[in-house]
């Protein structure tokens, strides 16, 4: 008879998680900036998004200009990797003060309908 009373526990223990250990999950906040357990932060300092242009040589993008940088993002080390389905190339450059513009040189990379960029803050 033990062992029953013992595999009825656990069954209802098992169950327990099971149906409220979502609901629990659900409530933790999804918002954190850090990351590793607290070990770096991830600042984000422009809210409302960039404007990316390329800046061609021949048929190539030798840069990216970057417009409407937030000034809190101001001295920060902004990274633009652009990819052309085939290749990836990435550069990165300083915010200016007061934030605004700023031209990031990248490896040249052939231009093709399927150009993709990603803009990071560090």
């Amino acid at each position: 008879m033990k062992k029953i009373g013992g595999l009825i526990v656990v069954a209802a223990l098992i169950a327990g998680a099971w149906m409220f250990g979502p609901a629990l999950a659900s409530s933790l906040s999804s918002a954190s900036t850090t990351v590793a357990a607290g070990k770096a932060a991830v600042g984000r300092c422009d809210t409302d998004g960039v404007t990316t242009l390329y800046n061609l040589s021949s048929s190539n993008v030798v840069s990216v200009a970057v417009s409407n940088i937030a000034s809190a993002c101001a001295g920060a080390t902004m990274k633009v990797t652009v990819n052309n389905g085939t290749t990836t190339s990435s550069g990165s450059g300083t915010v200016p003060g007061g934030g605004g513009s700023l031209t990031v040189t990248v490896t040249s990379i052939a231009l093709s309908q399927s150009m993709d960029n990603e803009i990071s803050v560090i």
